[in-house]
């Protein structure tokens, strides 16, 4: 459904020498006063293959696409992340930015079951997302799965 309103992220990928955290995590902000990250990782905790030797890879992302720089957000992040992981921020260098207009579908309602007859538009042509659930990979997922069965059995 082109129509589906959806919520935008800003993605920021970092390189640094040392990782902030060891663990392969995700780090959610819940501060009162956050403003610029919304959640950081380390890919190359999760797989070192994501970073070239004695390099790290940083993830941090900012709920919606500001109206700033891509190098003016990078410094704001790392601004906010030095509350947390201290001096060694100022060293990460910006790789790239990633403005995503559509993450993920901005949903009245989130449902984890549907009637899959739903999901029919006519005799040859079906629909299936995580909009039609909720906005999760395991939602797009399921919803193509169910659309494959249903195809199946109408065969």
């Amino acid at each position: 459904n082109l129509n589906t309103k959806s919520h935008q992220v800003t993605n920021i990928y970092f390189e640094a020498s040392q990782a902030p955290t060891n663990k392969a995590v995700v780090v959610l902000n819940a501060s009162e006063n956050k403003k610029w990250v919304n959640n950081m990782t380390v890919m190359s905790n999760i797989s070192k293959k994501y970073a070239p030797s004695e390099k790290v890879l940083i993830s941090v992302s900012f709920n919606g696409i500001p109206d700033v720089s891509d190098e003016e957000l990078s410094d704001y992040m790392k601004n906010e992340l030095k509350q947390w992981y201290g001096e060694q921020v100022n060293l990460w260098k910006m790789i790239k930015a990633y403005r995503i207009n559509y993450a993920l579908p901005n949903l009245d309602s989130i449902e984890n079951e549907m009637d899959v007859q739903k999901m029919k538009i006519t005799e040859n042509l079906f629909i299936c997302g995580d909009h039609l659930l909720n906005g999760s990979i395991n939602a797009a997922m399921k919803s193509g799965r169910l659309v494959a069965e249903l195809i199946s059995k109408s065969l």
